[in-house]
């Protein structure tokens, strides 16, 4: 393990740990807490034995090819009741620093966090809150971006990554310091109370907003619009003349 100290942002990215090899970044985060790691230190690594996505699902990353990355937020400024708003920005964040990079194609955000060009998914988020009383206490941001990977097997036909859209290799630093910079920007917005700045820029920008498409829920295949997202973070979607509402793994998106 090395210790690098950067001023990537005014605060954010300053601490910076970065490993070679490590279970997953949001571990030793969530390991470290206890030891009163300051506000945006910065966890990296080149490559992860056991990355994890949203649910349980795993995320697979070639060494060295790709940002694996977490950070240490202490919202304790947010009622657990608005944590959603901590993933709204944290997806605009991702999502942010995703265009800033392929700005030649659409970047959206599939309902909750996932980040895809087009159709395909580039990056996931997972944040792991830890609640005390009616606040968070802290939280853990796991972002992981497919950045200089080029080949993603089973996969391939839903998977994409920055070089496979730019044919380009880019700098993992330099994709560091920028997502720090976007992380900072809309975790300012959260304490300034700018919901619902927040909550309309994350619906314009979920993937199938105001469309019609296909998706599967309850193992059948649907169609519906999608129209936004309650204060808990539910998706709103019109099926049928009637407005219905999705948990978390409730829909699942169909990769054309």
């Amino acid at each position: 393990m090395s210790i690098r100290e950067k001023n990537m942002t005014l605060i954010f990215g300053k601490n910076h740990l970065h490993f070679t090899e490590i279970t997953s970044t949001n571990q030793v985060a969530v390991s470290l807490l206890e030891t009163k790691l300051p506000e945006g230190t910065i966890i990296t690594a080149l490559y992860q034995t056991q990355g994890r996505g949203q649910q349980g699902s795993v995320w697979y990353s070639e060494h060295g090819k790709n940002v694996l990355f977490s950070i240490v937020l202490y919202p304790n400024f947010l009622q657990v009741q608005k944590q959603f708003y901590l993933t709204m920005a944290m997806a605009l964040a991702v999502k942010n620093t995703v265009q800033h990079f392929i700005a030649h194609r659409n970047v959206y955000i599939k309902w909750t966090n996932d980040i895809l060009v087009e159709n395909k998914k580039i990056a996931g988020i997972l944040i792991e809150n830890q609640i005390q009383g009616e606040q968070l206490r802290s939280s853990v941001v796991g972002i992981g971006i497919n950045v200089n990977q080029q080949e993603f097997g089973a996969m391939a036909y839903k998977a994409t990554s920055c070089f496979l859209e730019t044919r380009q290799v880019t700098s993992l630093e330099y994709w560091y310091k920028l997502l720090c910079e976007q992380i900072q920007s809309y975790y300012l917005k959260l304490k300034n109370q700018q919901y619902d700045a927040i909550k309309v820029e994350y619906t314009q920008n979920l993937a199938g907003y105001h469309e019609k498409r296909h998706y599967i829920a309850n193992n059948q295949v649907i169609e519906g619009i999608i129209l936004g997202i309650d204060d808990y973070g539910r998706l709103a979607m019109q099926q049928d003349n009637q407005v219905k509402y999705y948990e978390v793994k409730q829909i699942e998106w169909i990769f054309t």
